[in-house]
């Protein structure tokens, strides 16, 4: 109503989220585009769509995500963490979601048959449930520790849980092999350029939709 100019950066409209729109009728999402003066979009594809529901300007750039900076690292704490982990073999399931964290322990009990000392690391994409997940684990018969209780990392420890907020950096820098969590359940990934940048490599599932470009 103030005639303020302003931009939508970033944009992104996959597939089943055009169709959805759609269903709301044309001139909805028409409307809501016209608070923007311009769209700036991740992908022809994208600009396409939007085209759909006449924006006069539309245009292609690329993913912000490819501009960001690492995430922070706090050397003492890596150097904690290192110190924990020691020389064992190690892995992180990052960000993930219910019915995933199942997932983390069949792949562990499965290495653990080949590598007995390796160390499995589940990073839940919401903290506050690191003690239901510590839960299930010790019920499926495996040894855990917590990280936001300041659980020791033993040589019995099977299972880390690091269900603390603002450090995914320290992890994807001392940890080499990083699983991205939600894309093994319908919701569509995260973000893999994050350990992409520290040299991890990089595993997911068939459900990166919302990363697909990526």
């Amino acid at each position: 109503n103030r005639h303020i100019p302003a931009i939508l950066m970033n944009a992104r409209m996959g597939e089943t989220s055009f169709k959805r729109w759609g269903r709301f009728g044309h001139g909805f999402l028409s409307r809501l585009l016209k608070t923007f003066d311009m769209c700036l979009t991740q992908s022809a594809a994208e600009k396409i769509r939007l085209d759909h529901f006449d924006h006069t300007d539309v245009r292609v750039t690329d993913n912000l995500k490819y501009a960001a900076v690492k995430l922070p690292v706090r050397q003492s704490a890596k150097d904690e963490l290192q110190g924990h982990i020691r020389n064992r073999p190690v892995w992180q399931f990052a960000s993930t979601h219910p019915g995933e964290e199942d997932l983390a322990c069949n792949v562990h009990k499965r290495l653990a048959e080949k590598i007995p000392n390796v160390l499995s690391v589940i990073i839940p994409r919401h903290p506050a449930r690191g003690l239901d997940i510590y839960n299930n684990v010790q019920a499926a018969g495996f040894i855990p520790a917590l990280r936001s209780r300041g659980d020791a990392v033993t040589s019995e420890t099977d299972i880390y849980i690091a269900d603390t907020m603002g450090e995914m950096g320290i992890f994807f820098d001392a940890v080499d092999i990083t699983v991205i969590g939600g894309s093994f359940v319908a919701h569509g990934g995260h973000n893999p350029i994050e350990p992409a940048q520290f040299g991890n490599l990089v595993i997911y599932g068939q459900h990166m939709f919302n990363f697909k470009l990526i």
